[in-house]
């Protein structure tokens, strides 16, 4: 029997992985389902491994871009430095990190320069509310894979991990910053394995 036009196109390689490239992220991981071919395909595609946050950019690629911005004033985790200051956010934030108490650029971006001067402009401080914030892999995502995806493009070695929650009053309770280091660029599994110690100790 004579293949149909669409099996002929995406028996194409090139033209496959450009249909590929097109689909949002969790598509690309779930395509892997489909058959032998494709999954040999988007295992051994730089382009597609980047597009899914598993290898960082080439170091040519240009660095990432900041900018600043006003925190907002109804955000309780910052409201007490929010009068007159400004945060900076990267625009290279892996959209798989929830977008959950002002949304993953404020929570996750925030550096915090203008109230903690000893942070590094390299360094993230990365606050979750709770473990289940950071896991992508029942939101669609292979659960082999989601974990090694990277936090943010250009790579980052170093960041900061802290939880917080609601205490009596509707003060903040903030754990202590637990310090992340991946060589080869912080993961999605770093973070996850970081808010749960750090959850493990708060409610010990």
């Amino acid at each position: 029997m004579e293949a149909s036009a669409m099996d002929r196109v995406l028996g194409v390689t090139e033209l496959l992985e450009n249909i590929l490239l097109k689909l949002p992220i969790r598509d690309i991981f779930q395509a892997q389902r489909v058959c032998k071919q494709w999954k040999t395909l988007i295992d051994t595609s730089p382009s597609l491994q980047q597009a899914m946050w598993l290898v960082p950019l080439s170091l040519s690629s240009p660095p990432a871009e900041y900018e600043t911005y006003p925190c907002p004033e109804d955000l309780p985790l910052f409201r007490p430095y929010a009068i007159d200051r400004h945060i900076v956010k990267t625009k290279h934030l892996n959209p798989v990190l929830p977008q959950r108490y002002g949304g993953a650029k404020l929570m996750i971006s925030g550096l915090l320069l203008h109230w903690e001067p000893f942070l590094d402009a390299n360094t993230l401080a990365i606050p979750a509310a709770d473990v289940d914030s950071f896991s992508p892999g029942r939101k669609g995502y292979a659960q082999a894979n989601w974990g090694k995806m990277q936090v943010c493009k250009p790579l980052i070695t170093n960041a900061q991990a802290f939880c917080f929650s609601r205490v009596g009053g509707g003060s903040m309770r903030i754990s202590p910053f637990m310090e992340l280091h991946n060589d080869t660029g912080v993961t999605m599994e770093d973070v996850v394995k970081a808010i749960a110690g750090l959850q493990s100790r708060q409610s010990g």
